[in-house]
């Protein structure tokens, strides 16, 4: 599977590459983890490990399925937007999306303004935990609210092949962000992150809006009305499979939330720690593939090498990842989050970011695959997949709580999303779904065992800090010196995709 030299050639096309495109996108996303990453730092630091966190955390994952569907939905509009710059009706298309998105984002703010009190009680059981995540969500909705809109105004810009204003806005509304969250958790605690993330979401927002508006014409916005119920149909299914994958990890965090207090805290750090991994590579590449996918057309044969590549390069990035975290992620935790996560607990969560690995490598392949039912039209069962997926995971789940505890849950969820990667593969290789997880699965086992050995040794007989440089220049050095073939070829093909 993948694609050699000559095969690559087929799908180069005049533009900024989007193995350019994405390492800029990755290294915009990158700065959004870290910050986020600062700011859980912070957050560990200046608040002890309780129901004030556990609160705050359960209604940051309502926040994150409202990011996701943001993401989502620029997975939805983008092949629209592209196809309308090409006819020139950018504009019609970009108000069309703008008043769609407006089905998902009026209920959002009614919740935060209206419901919030009904809302915390059934995202976690202890009454202190209840009034921190009725008081965050106030905060965290509207501020996802401005997220789903940044998504589109910058999707309007990678429709004109312009990435540079999005990663920019992007970049420095989470430094501005955590910048407020630092100056204000001193004195107001958990509360001043809801705060910073409003922030960030309003400069997310507000850059490429700005580079909008002096970009020139757009094109005609006649007629923009017309098909607006379609639109919003197509937004609904978009986001079903979205939706139910962060539905999988609030199932996960409420469950994790019956292990004891702080251990709600515990997952979702780990949750964020691994996701991370994900999504500035998989994510990244996804985001700028859509484009030139859905003007060069997609077939069966490019389907399965488009999933094939991204995934090799993807979890190269994953497998660094955790090789780091399992060999000084304990250490790191104590020192960068606080005594809470001192000692005992720190290895705990070295180890949950460990046991997350499975479901990287499901959400990898899921988050290349997914954006292809958009470009190839396949979104009708979408929503049937998403709903029989969420109930089957909640015995899954639970079944690995009782069995494990935290690392139990985190495998859970793994099986949950490989069910979600099986049924998206299923609408868009069809037949091809056996040979792209056979693919799949060669690339979780070489890179992993190159990392095991790269990282493994070392940890036997150096101290975790040598033996994570060691490790981290080792497993950088064999790929990059001898790379394994298909690695290669997929190198070449994301280089190649215009």
């Amino acid at each position: 599977m993948g694609l050699d030299g000559e095969a690559a050639k087929d799908y180069r096309a005049p533009g900024r590459s989007a193995l350019s495109s994405g390492v800029l996108t990755g290294v915009s996303l990158a700065v959004i983890s870290l910050a986020g990453a600062a700011g859980a730092a912070i957050l560990s630091h200046e608040v002890a490990k309780g129901p004030e966190t556990d609160g705050f955390f359960a209604a940051y994952g309502v926040y994150l399925v409202l990011v996701l569907v943001a993401s989502a939905f620029r997975f939805v509009v983008l092949p629209a937007l592209t196809r309308a710059q090409g006819r020139g009706e950018l504009a019609a298309q970009l108000l069309r999306s703008a008043v769609a998105f407006g089905t998902i984002a009026v209920p959002a703010l009614v919740v935060a303004l209206v419901f919030p009190d009904a809302v915390a009680s059934a995202l976690t059981h202890d009454a202190d935990a209840q009034h921190a995540a009725a008081h965050a969500l106030v905060w965290l909705l509207p501020a996802a609210v401005a997220q789903l809109y940044a998504g589109l105004a910058a999707s309007a810009l990678a429709a004109r092949d312009s990435y540079v204003t999005a990663a920019v806005g992007f970049a420095l509304g989470a430094l501005a962000g955590v910048a407020l969250f630092a100056a204000l958790v001193a004195d107001h605690g958990a509360p001043a992150l809801a705060w910073g993330l409003a922030l960030n979401g309003a400069v997310a927002l507000g850059i490429p809006l700005v580079r909008l508006a002096t970009a020139g014409s757009l094109g005609r916005a006649v007629g923009w009305a017309e098909g607006l119920g379609r639109e919003a149909a197509q937004l609904g299914r978009g986001i079903a499979l979205p939706v139910a994958a962060q539905a999988l990890v609030v199932v996960a965090s409420r469950l994790a939330s019956g292990v004891g207090t702080g251990a709600q805290t515990t997952f979702s750090y780990a949750f964020i720690i691994s996701s991370v991994f994900v999504t500035v590579s998989a994510g990244a590449l996804s985001l700028v593939s859509s484009a030139p996918l859905t003007r060069g057309g997609v077939d069966r044969e490019r389907a399965v090498a488009h999933i094939g590549a991204a995934s090799w390069l993807s979890l190269a990035l994953v497998a660094l990842g955790t090789g780091l975290v399992a060999v000084v992620g304990s250490s790191v935790a104590g020192v960068a989050l606080g005594t809470s996560f001192s000692g005992g607990s720190g290895v705990e969560l070295a180890h949950v970011v460990v046991a997350l690995t499975p479901w990287a490598v499901a959400y990898v392949a899921f988050s290349v695959a997914y954006p292809l039912t958009f470009v190839v039209g396949h979104t009708g069962r979408l929503p049937v997949l998403g709903l029989a997926v969420v109930v089957a995971a909640l015995p899954l789940e639970w079944i690995g709580r009782e069995a494990h505890g935290l690392v139990g849950l985190a495998l859970g969820l793994a099986v949950a999303t490989t069910l979600l990667l099986l049924g998206v593969l299923a609408l868009v290789v069809g037949g091809a779904t056996v040979a792209v997880l056979r693919e799949i699965a060669v690339a979780a086992v070489v890179i992993g065992g190159i990392a095991l050995v790269a990282f493994g040794g070392p940890s036997l007989v150096l101290a975790p800090w040598p033996a994570a440089l060691v490790g981290a220049l080792l497993f950088c050095g064999v790929l990059a010196v001898v790379p394994p073939p298909p690695l290669r070829r997929a190198l070449a093909y994301v280089h190649a995709l215009r």
